[in-house]
C-alpha cells in the first residue's frame, strides 16, 4: 500500500505497525523509507508522541 501511496505523493509519511520480529520484513518495510516503526504491543502515548514529532518537522500544507 504505501509504495502505491509513494507513486501519488513520494513525501507521504507513514509509520509501520507490526507484531512481527523478521529481520526480512523489516528490512522489506525500512526500504519503503517510513518515518519510524512500532513493534505491537505499544503504549499508545509513544504512537502519539511519535505523531506529534513527525507533525513538527513536516508541518502539513495549508488547504
Amino acid at each position: 500500500v504505501l509504495r502505491r501511496a509513494q507513486e501519488i505523493r513520494r513525501d507521504i509519511g507513514a509509520i509501520f505497525i507490526t507484531g512481527i520480529l523478521d529481520r526480512d520484513v523489516l528490512a522489506r518495510a525500512m526500504a519503503l523509507n517510513p518515518y519510524t516503526y512500532l513493534h505491537k504491543p505499544f503504549e499508545l502515548q509513544h504512537l502519539a508522541a511519535i505523531i506529534e514529532s513527525y507533525l513538527r518537522q513536516h508541518p502539513p500544507a495549508p488547504s
